[in-house]
């Protein structure tokens, strides 16, 4: 027995000293080339844009390889998109090729990066779309398909209530504590749509000596998931009005610079993803809690990425009848002299109210 734990002892000692000693093993496994696809089609824009490239492994940082262009891109690309209905192709659009600019700081080469694109008259919101790429001269085929979220409604009674009144988020002078508004905005969910977003957009024109320029606040009212992707229910988000001219006031600053900021038009949008992007994004989240580790999801055939859809309706709320109508009167006058904003230099000229103070001068 004694033997025994000696020659035990023994092996720990040796195993430790081998191991602690090697500095020449491998961080990396050996190369496996991955196609990595993104791609969204959108029946409400006129071209639709994929990402197409690879994976890469280096033997040093990984994150040096990452700024150089040549490391994901594929030599040659051979892709179609086809439009389908019951399997059988009605059209095919091949993709081609171009560089965009302009590209937020981060991990990867941002000076340019290859897209893939086609323009269809219009997209089929009742056919299926199948990518597919033919990579390296045909060494590689990735393919993949998705159906098409259909349009999106707004509830008549939110519609005609907003084109009738405008934007309500005061309907009393100076409200205080619970006497802001809230608008219910409401919605019809669509066939293959299961994520729906909210939001709103807020357009201003700010003034300064040099000139004037249109700028926009975006309030978006957080993330709703449908029971099914057969559409037709309904769909609500509160906005409420405190919580609105706080984040007006949390955007803007008093700058010295600017003279005054006229109240311009609203934008109610809903953005709708379908149920495969849905899937994608909540698996690709901060994971919470102690388990970070999280199983990889794909669409893609002989790759990995997505290939989904997704769909923004929009209702605009500017001028109704002949009239610069954005808001009613109250919840102009709250914006332009209210706690929250009246240090942010906002004001009116909508020509129902130039005789109040604050109509712009």
């Amino acid at each position: 027995m004694k033997n025994l734990r000696f020659l035990y002892l023994v092996f720990i000692t040796l195993s430790v000293i081998m191991f602690s000693c090697r500095e020449d093993f491998e961080l990396n496994a050996p190369y496996k080339d991955n196609t990595i696809v993104y791609g969204l089609v959108d029946q409400g824009v006129d071209t639709q844009f994929i990402k197409i490239n690879r994976s890469f492994i280096g033997s040093g940082n990984n994150l040096n390889y990452a700024h150089i262009n040549d490391c994901t891109i594929y030599q040659s690309i051979i892709a179609r998109v086809d439009k389908m209905k019951n399997g059988v192709v009605q059209n095919s659009y091949p993709l081609s090729e171009k560089y965009v600019a302009n590209i937020d700081p981060g991990v990867f080469y941002t000076d340019s990066q290859k897209v893939y694109y086609f323009v269809a008259p219009s997209i089929d919101q009742d056919a299926t779309y199948r990518l597919i790429a033919s990579l390296n001269e045909g060494s590689k085929e990735v393919t993949a398909e998705t159906k098409i979220v259909k349009q999106v409604s707004f509830d008549p009674i939110f519609n005609n209530n907003v084109s009738a009144n405008g934007v309500v988020f005061a309907d009393v002078q100076t409200p205080v504590n619970g006497q802001y508004k809230t608008m219910q905005m409401i919605w019809r969910t669509t066939d293959n749509g299961k994520r729906y977003t909210p939001f709103i957009r807020f357009y201003y024109t700010e003034h300064t000596a040099s000139g004037s320029e249109e700028k926009m606040i975006e309030w978006v009212q957080g993330t709703q998931e449908s029971e099914s992707t057969v559409g037709g229910k309904s769909m609500t988000a509160p906005l409420s009005g405190a919580a609105f001219y706080g984040t007006v006031a949390s955007r803007l600053s008093n700058d010295p610079a600017v003279t005054k900021r006229v109240i311009g038009r609203f934008e109610f949008l809903v953005s709708v993803a379908d149920e495969d992007l849905n899937t994608y994004i909540k698996l690709n989240q901060p994971a919470q809690g102690v388990v970070t580790e999280r199983p990889v999801y794909t669409n893609v055939n002989n790759g990995l990425g997505i290939f989904g859809s997704r769909y923004t309706a929009r209702i605009s709320v500017g001028q109704f009848n002949g009239k610069h109508f954005k808001m009613n009167k109250f919840s102009v006058q709250e914006l332009c002299e209210g706690q929250y904003t009246s240090h942010l230099k906002f004001c009116t000229d909508s020509l129902a109210w130039q005789t109040e103070s604050f109509f712009c001068n």
